[in-house]
C-alpha cells in the first residue's frame, strides 16, 4: 500500500497506542454484532446469541486480539501485505472458506474502534491513512481468492 510518509507516521504512530487485546476483542466482536452473517465462521465459540453474548465471549476477545496482532505485524511490511497476509490468505481462503468481502467489513470496522477510542487525535488524516491500509490488508487476505 503507498503511504507518503506523513501518514505512515500517523500510522505507525497511533498503532503504538492501541491496546491490541481490548480493541481487537471489540473490532471483531462489533463485526460479529454489526454484521451478523459474519457469525457463521464462529459458531464453534459458543454464545453468540445476543450483542452482550458477543461482546462477553472469552473466544471473540482472544480471537480479535489475534486479528489486531497481526495487523500491527503487517504494519512493519506495508510495501509488501499480500508476503505479509499470504498464509492467512490462504488459511481465510482454503480451509476456512471465508467471504474475502468480511476483510473490507473488519477493516471498516478496526477505523470505528480506532476513532471510538482515540477520539480527537483520530484526525481525518489519520482516518484516510488507516482506510488505505485496511484495503490494502483486506486485498492481501484476499489474494488467494484470485
Amino acid at each position: 500500500v503507498h503511504l507518503t510518509p506523513e501518514e505512515k507516521a500517523l500510522v505507525i504512530g497511533l498503532w503504538a497506542k492501541v491496546n491490541v487485546k481490548e480493541y481487537g476483542g471489540e473490532a471483531l466482536g462489533r463485526l460479529l454484532v454489526v454484521y451478523p452473517w459474519t457469525q457463521r465462521f464462529f459458531e464453534h465459540f459458543g454464545d453468540l446469541s445476543s450483542a452482550s453474548a458477543i461482546m462477553n465471549n472469552p473466544k471473540v476477545k482472544a480471537h480479535g486480539e489475534k486479528v489486531f496482532t497481526s495487523f500491527g505485524d503487517g504494519l512493519k511490511h506495508l510495501e509488501d501485505l499480500k508476503g505479509a497476509f499470504a498464509e492467512l490468505s490462504e488459511l481465510h481462503c482454503d480451509k476456512l472458506h471465508v467471504d474475502p468481502e468480511n476483510f473490507r467489513l473488519l477493516g471498516n470496522v478496526l477505523v470505528c474502534v480506532l476513532a471510538r477510542h482515540f477520539g480527537k487525535e483520530f484526525s481525518p488524516e489519520a482516518q484516510a491513512a488507516y482506510q488505505k491500509v485496511v484495503a490494502g490488508v483486506a486485498n492481501a487476505l484476499a489474494h488467494k481468492y484470485h
